[in-house]
């Protein structure tokens, strides 16, 4: 399965943001790949990064919670 999804403006320190969440495995085990491409406001690439890793993290995070 993959879902692809992209912000054309929100609360994140970017001025795009597209994104693809692919979940491969089967009844045992999964692999979650999910790659960002964005480009940061001027002047906040690092707040950029750190803000989206977290938001992977905590999605990543509820997604193991949640199917384990």
């Amino acid at each position: 399965m993959t879902l692809g999804y992209s912000f054309v403006s929100g609360p994140f320190p970017v001025a795009s943001l597209k994104s693809t969440l692919s979940v491969t495995g089967d009844e045992e085990k999964s692999l979650v790949t999910w790659t960002m491409r964005y480009e940061p406001n001027r002047g906040e690439t690092t707040k950029a990064r750190e803000v989206l890793e977290a938001v992977a993290e905590s999605g990543l995070q509820g997604l193991k919670q949640r199917f384990g």
